[in-house]
């Protein structure tokens, strides 16, 4: 939904800031609805790995001075037709801004620390979609919003309508665009292929020692951790139902 929500046409250059599970897909299903090049803007090394093995360019923004010139400067000038925030309100940066939200999440006197929403207004062109995935649940301080109204901006962002959305992929999926069982979000685009698989599986008794793994992606390469519950589907719906 995110990358349709951009109106992708041929030769469109999309910007995708956050390489988690939701960026990953978004990434490929950009590439699938025509875009000609796909940014993925991270800080993780292997997530960024996984990127370009979708075949994005990969932008690690703690190693540039200012990112949003670095993507005018790959776009000739004009930043992406379409930027997508795949992160939401935990997101991390650098400079005052990212210290402002930081420092008034946790006095408690702001929910979110939108850095990547103030991004994407000032990264995409004029006449250009931001679309928003990423979760964002208060009041949202210090945004552009005076830049998103001077370059004619487009907004489009909730979450996703999977009534809608289930019966089209598993169309792509039989006829093949779509392979779930490829691991690590390693699928190939350009083969007509494209997938993240989920990269471990665990019992719920192991929940605390799966999410530190998790977290730890340069060890893990973990992505997506599915947590299987051991009691069998009549013992589910027992303990449930007590």
């Amino acid at each position: 939904m995110a990358a349709e929500n951009c109106d992708i046409n041929a030769g469109d250059v999309i910007a995708v800031w956050g390489c988690g599970p939701v960026g990953q897909f978004t990434i490929r299903s950009a590439f699938m609805l025509g875009a000609a090049r796909v940014i993925a803007i991270d800080r993780f090394h292997e997530r960024l790995r996984m990127a370009r093995a979708a075949g994005a360019e990969i932008l690690n923004y703690a190693e540039v001075d200012d990112l949003i010139e670095e993507l005018k400067w790959v776009t000739g000038g004009r930043g992406p037709d379409a930027c997508i925030d795949a992160v939401g309100l935990e997101a991390h940066g650098s400079g005052l801004a990212a210290a402002y939200d930081d420092y008034k999440q946790k006095l408690k006197l702001a929910f979110d620390r939108p850095t990547v929403l103030r991004q994407v207004i000032q990264a995409c062109r004029k006449g250009g979609v931001v679309s928003i995935p990423g979760v964002y649940g208060g009041m949202l301080d210090k945004i552009p919003f005076g830049s998103a109204f001077g370059k004619g901006l487009i907004f489009k962002m909730g979450q996703t309508h999977m009534h809608r959305y289930t019966a089209p992929l598993l169309k792509r999926i039989q006829a093949g665009e779509i392979d779930p069982s490829h691991q690590g979000g390693t699928g190939s685009v350009a083969g007509g292929r494209s997938g993240v698989a989920p990269t471990s599986s665990h019992p719920h008794s192991s929940t605390c020692r799966s999410y530190e793994s998790y977290c730890d992606v340069s060890r893990s390469r973990w992505l997506i951790v599915p947590m299987c519950s051991t009691l069998g589907p009549r013992a589910q719906f027992d303990s449930a139902s007590q």
